[in-house]
């Protein structure tokens, strides 16, 4: 969505916005791989 939005903005603000999405994904990656869940029965 933001790499969309990216797309449209001209210059450095687009820039920014592509490093900001490339930036937020990789912390999105990192916490689907490191996510701890519950399993039944532990509380």
């Amino acid at each position: 969505m933001l790499d969309q939005r990216a797309a449209q903005v001209p210059g450095p603000l687009g820039e920014r916005l592509r490093s900001n999405a490339g930036r937020l994904r990789d912390l999105a990656d990192a916490h689907y791989r490191t996510r701890t869940t519950l399993q039944d029965g532990t509380a």
